[in-house]
């Protein structure tokens, strides 16, 4: 009987947790109804809550505000806008009654399903917004991630809608996402889960030449994004590793620093000042910050980077890339798994898509050894390094 529910978990959910054996068998049509009752995760109940929520948005009317976003790019781009494009297309919701609300000129993210976008920092300074959004941080302890509609979420969806001039709307928040997906997050569900509640797809790239002129980037270069956190912390071991990450790749093409100054989050970021580093530090604007910045990994050969983030990124643009981390303990693999799914999913239409997350000390090694070619998918990216 425990085989028929592994087998049961697996096929349905993508993973087969370790659920109540029943006492006594269960035929497989009760199965489902059964697991309901009995399992510690209420499967078909989180089902039956999204279904809900998503008949709820289509049967009503007016406009819907998608967001606000408000937390960490990396589950903006991975987990987020791909949730988003299941979700529009899943129940049928007219693009002509969204409008995305995100921060730093993330529109070009959401326009493979909306053209309407409203930026928060068109509301409000950076600065305010990251005082804040420190307070809801506060507010929930600690957490980032939108699990409910903080203070702030209410303070800028009134500002939203008296900038838009609404007598009424529809809200698609970011809980209904975290909700949906936490379970894949805490190893419950499998990649299934993830695959059945998401759409990945390449993003639009059609705007961003004119902010690549713009910025005067070379014709030929490579991005690059250092910052530091939890997975990769600032110590004299890693200062070490970036600067020869910074010499070797810039002995090869142009390395562009995206560098921005702006603090809108807990990241720590390596500024750029360094031989042959292009730092486009002055020319960031905070409002298009992150079309920018899009642009720059748009354009490049491959991106290198710290691991999470905007490393992320890269293949939704065709473009190979290649994150380092050096704390094992604060690596999640989950997150490399849904990034590895995506690139699967991309591969048919982008063939350049590509992402790899190495220990800072086997990069390291690649660099050091420029002799060797390691058979790894990246393989031909890290010739550009070595």
């Amino acid at each position: 009987m425990f085989s028929f529910l592994r087998r049961y978990f697996e096929k349905v959910f993508g993973s087969a947790p370790s659920p109540v054996v029943p006492s006594a068998p269960v035929s497989e049509e009760a199965l489902p109804q059964w697991l309901s009752k009995h399992s510690r995760t209420d499967w078909s109940g989180l089902h039956r809550k999204l279904m809900r929520e998503g008949k709820r948005l289509a049967e009503s009317r007016g406009p819907i505000l998608v967001g606000p976003w408000l937390s960490e790019v990396g589950y903006e781009v991975l987990y987020w806008v791909p949730f988003l494009a299941w979700f529009l297309k899943e129940f049928q919701i007219p693009s002509s009654r969204l409008w995305c609300f995100s921060r730093g000129g993330s529109a070009l993210w959401y326009r493979n399903f909306s053209e309407n976008y409203l930026d928060i920092f068109e509301l409000m300074t950076p600065e305010e917004y990251r005082q804040a959004n420190e307070a809801r941080w506060a507010e929930r302890k600690g957490a980032q991630k939108q699990k409910g509609v903080s203070l702030f979420d209410r303070a800028l969806m009134e500002k939203a809608q008296r900038h838009l001039d609404w007598e009424q709307f529809e809200l698609l928040h970011p809980s209904v996402m975290y909700t949906s997906l936490r379970h894949f997050w805490k190893g419950s569900m499998g990649s299934n889960w993830l695959e059945t509640h998401t759409r990945f797809a390449p993003l639009s790239t059609t705007t961003l030449s004119q902010t690549r002129e713009t910025l005067g980037l070379p014709e030929s270069y490579l991005a690059v994004k250092i910052y530091f956190n939890a997975s990769f912390p600032r110590t004299s071991e890693n200062e070490r590793f970036c600067r020869l990450l910074l010499k070797r790749l810039s002995q090869k093409l142009p390395v562009v620093l995206l560098d921005t100054g702006l603090k809108v989050d807990d990241h720590e970021e390596l500024s750029g000042g360094r031989d042959g580093i292009i730092s486009l530090r002055e020319k960031w604007h905070p409002v298009k910050n992150l079309e920018q910045q899009t642009a720059v990994v748009a354009g490049a050969e491959s991106f290198y980077g710290t691991y999470g983030g905007f490393s992320y990124l890269g293949p939704f643009l065709n473009v190979p890339s290649i994150s380092f981390y050096s704390n094992p303990e604060h690596f999640f693999h989950g997150h490399l798994h849904a990034a590895q799914l995506a690139v699967r999913s991309l591969r048919g239409v982008l063939p350049r898509a590509d992402f790899s997350a190495l220990q800072v000390k086997t990069l390291e090694a690649l660099l050091e050894e420029s002799q060797s070619r390691p058979s790894l998918a990246t393989s031909k990216v890290l010739e550009v390094t070595c």
